[in-house]
């Protein structure tokens, strides 16, 4: 599958379940895991070795931007 028809996850709250979702998404097909934010650098940083992510904030200013507008934008269709 080439890179252009993937879908980019993001995960806002790397808590204990956070490593779950990762590995799920993981596992799917055409899917990546793009991006993770959370308020503790502690969990960000885990996540980020472990999983090999190349976004990762723990400001909440930078959840606004244009890369996680787009994934926010698309979970909510997604929940309607």
């Amino acid at each position: 599958m080439s890179q252009s028809s993937t879908l980019g996850f993001g995960i806002i709250g790397c808590g204990v379940i956070a490593d779950f979702h990762a590995q799920a998404i993981a596992n799917v097909k055409g899917a990546r895991l793009v991006g993770v934010a959370d308020q503790f650098p502690e969990p960000v940083a885990r996540m980020v070795a472990k999983h090999k992510i190349g976004f990762s904030t723990t400001k909440r200013s930078e959840e606004h931007t244009s890369e996680l507008q787009s994934l926010r934008h698309l979970v909510c269709r997604l929940l309607l």
